[in-house]
């Protein structure tokens, strides 16, 4: 872990945080600044649960732990850069919103487009779908591509026996989900990457270990594709951290801009809003707000 506070006079301070992934994951990273922020404000009853380091009750189906990790250590070095996607020189950084009633419009739109009347179009498909059809869109692919995005999904109350909330180190998997480019830039591209997106995502909780003996030869498949990935989550509540000086202004999450990633979070200023972060060219930068806006009016 590195820690880095750059003071600004008389306007405030930046606080960066990175951690390792081999230490722990998203969900273990923010429950730690969370709890460092609680003591250091005097809030100490205010703490998360101490986390937790047993791993004794971790399944390891089929020795997936060994194959995964002997199987990476040996690749590290053609995989590494392969995942590595470093922006370009004219990139910048932007972050879009989904505001609560963004979302339900989303969600009552994908719905109406099912025949499965037990398709369950939450709030992390909606917002998932829309920002990977904006992006889609905004890159004019050629219409036979082939396209993936992959989402992270937390395994601790999935597993069995589920582990606690607190556990602390990596338990998420990547879901992927594949479309053609033609499929999700038609006139019902968003409510097609839901319908992808939620199977995936209810694929995972039936068994979220499932075939995981087989997750890196998929991962490497995968990240020959260059695939969009997801970091992040709302359920982090970052904009809950307190370090006594009020809640942060903005939090973003700089890996992106070299891990050809989008990240997302609860949205600061709207109560049930989520924000998106994307590093991209400004050209493309351009076309994806366009998208993202016009997509968003014809819900009006």
């Amino acid at each position: 872990m590195a820690v880095q506070v750059t003071l600004f006079p008389n306007r405030g301070l930046a606080l960066a945080v990175t951690v390792h992934h081999s230490a722990c994951d998203g969900s273990s990273s923010t429950r730690f600044v969370s709890s460092w922020a609680c003591r250091a404000s005097g809030r100490e009853k205010e703490a998360p649960t101490p986390p937790s380091f047993d791993r004794s009750s971790v399944p390891n189906p089929n020795d997936a732990y060994s194959k995964f990790f002997s199987s990476l250590a040996a690749a590290a070095q053609n995989i590494g850069p392969m995942m590595v996607q470093f922006a370009p020189p004219d990139a910048v950084i932007g972050t879009v919103t989904l505001t609560a009633d963004d979302l339900r419009k989303l969600k009552e739109m994908v719905s109406s487009k099912m025949n499965n009347s037990a398709f369950h179009c939450s709030n992390i498909v909606a917002t998932y779908a829309y920002a990977w059809v904006s992006l889609v869109k905004a890159r004019g692919h050629n219409e036979d591509t082939t396209l993936h995005v992959m989402f992270p999904g937390n395994c601790r109350e999935r597993i069995q026996p589920p582990l606690p909330a607190e556990y602390f180190g990596n338990c998420i998997i990547g879901s992927f989900v594949h479309a053609k480019a033609v499929d999700l830039t038609g006139e019902d591209g968003v409510a097609a990457a839901a319908r992808l997106i939620g199977e995936a995502i209810e694929q995972f909780k039936e068994d979220p270990l499932k075939d995981a003996d087989k997750w890196p030869e998929k991962y490497r498949a995968i990240a020959l594709q260059r695939p969009l990935r997801v970091a992040g989550s709302p359920g982090f509540k970052v904009y809950d951290v307190d370090f006594g000086w009020g809640r942060p202004v903005k939090v973003d999450m700089p890996s992106i801009t070299w891990a050809g990633a989008i990240s997302v979070s609860e949205s600061r200023d709207e109560s049930g809003g989520v924000e998106i972060g994307l590093v991209a060219p400004k050209t493309e930068m351009d076309e994806f707000q366009t998208h993202f806006s016009n997509g968003l009016k014809l819900l009006q």
